[in-house]
């Protein structure tokens, strides 16, 4: 409908040239109502020609909108199955973290880190709200989100969940992490 030059706006050849139609109106004043299905016209959009006119023309190209809106996107083929073949076997196979021996192999999973961090933290009074961990330079790197009570230190609460989370993980799984980053969440206040 927009554009420029002469035909700017037509919508049925019947606009002047201020885009207006030759009764005055706008033909973007008939945009509701040939879009909304249901939309009362008042008493001049139900009288005039041009509007009429120019309704039944934007009708016509909104039904061309409405029916490409309505139409699902097609789904190339096969992809529904791959995506949930990956799913799957992420579901079946958790991430393992290797740990480091010179007699044999010993793969430990993410999962299993994960709840060894949370115990800790979660047995120094802060509640944990979740725990991840991922492999990047430095080295291992342990994620844990608390919740603090009110009036800690969330500065020497976090020193002392990494000390723990550091000494605890090496002790249990025989792993050297090398970061843990504590995320304040929330904070609990009591009663």
């Amino acid at each position: 409908m927009s554009g420029s030059g002469p035909d700017r706006g037509r919508v049925d050849g019947a606009r002047t040239p201020d885009g207006l139609l030759p009764c005055g109106r706008s033909a973007e004043s008939l945009l509701e109502a040939a879009s909304e299905p249901g939309t009362v016209l008042d008493a001049h959009q139900q009288r005039c020609p041009h509007c009429r006119r120019t309704l039944t023309s934007l009708r016509q190209r909104w039904a061309v909108v409405r029916a490409e809106a309505l139409s699902p996107p097609p789904v190339p083929p096969g992809l529904v199955e791959r995506v949930a073949a990956r799913v799957r076997a992420a579901i079946r196979e958790p991430s393992y973290v290797q740990v480091p021996s010179s007699r044999g192999q010993l793969r430990i999973a993410r999962s299993v880190i994960e709840e060894i961090a949370r115990r800790i933290v979660d047995d120094r009074g802060l509640p944990v709200v979740g725990c991840r961990t991922v492999e990047e330079p430095p080295g291992l790197v342990v994620e844990v989100h608390v919740v603090l009570p009110y009036g800690r230190s969330a500065a020497t609460e976090a020193e002392g969940a990494r000390q723990a989370v550091i000494a605890g993980v090496a002790a249990l799984a025989g792993l050297d992490v090398a970061v843990v980053d504590v995320l304040v969440v929330d904070i609990e206040v009591a009663g």
